[in-house]
């Protein structure tokens, strides 16, 4: 019987303790649950929530020569690209950064500048405006590449937002 009495001694005076540990983890929980949800919104300036817009990587290709590129965004302004050429035997990756906003507009040009990763210059220059292919397809967006004393010419299969 006395050890009974000292195990409910014991469990009273350990039970609170335990129960503010418990209740610390979960509001730490919902804290960062809550704060994770906070940095996914803005609020404009007439104090609606919107959500930020997200890039899409952007894929675009042409011909004379056979090219493509994808862009990929990695931060705020810096941008990850992909460029495959001469028929895809030659790979070519770098970094680029926005140097000005993207606009859905007509005819405004979305510019990026940066180096490859051997370090040569490459600029990069979105036009929303339709483009041609090769085949009369009309597509979304021009896209023309200033890189390696070339200057390759091509369309986007969407639109660069």
């Amino acid at each position: 019987m006395n050890y009974y009495n000292n195990y409910l001694t014991k469990m009273k005076t350990s039970s609170p303790l335990l129960l503010l540990i418990i209740l610390l983890l979960i509001s730490c929980k919902k804290q960062n649950h809550h704060n994770h949800n906070k940095t996914d919104t803005v609020i404009s300036s007439n104090n609606q929530t919107i959500k930020p817009r997200k890039f899409s990587p952007i894929t675009a290709f042409g011909s004379e020569p056979n090219w493509n590129i994808v862009i990929s965004k990695k931060t705020n302004s810096n941008f990850i690209f992909k460029l495959t050429t001469q028929l895809g035997s030659k790979v070519t990756t770098g970094s680029v950064t926005l140097k000005n906003t993207i606009s859905k507009k007509n005819n405004l040009t979305t510019y990026f500048k940066g180096y490859d990763d051997f370090g040569k210059e490459i600029t990069i220059l979105y036009t929303n405006t339709p483009c041609l292919d090769m085949a009369g397809n009309e597509l979304p967006g021009a896209l023309q590449i200033n890189w390696n004393h070339q200057v390759l010419y091509g369309c986007t299969k969407k639109m660069l937002e």
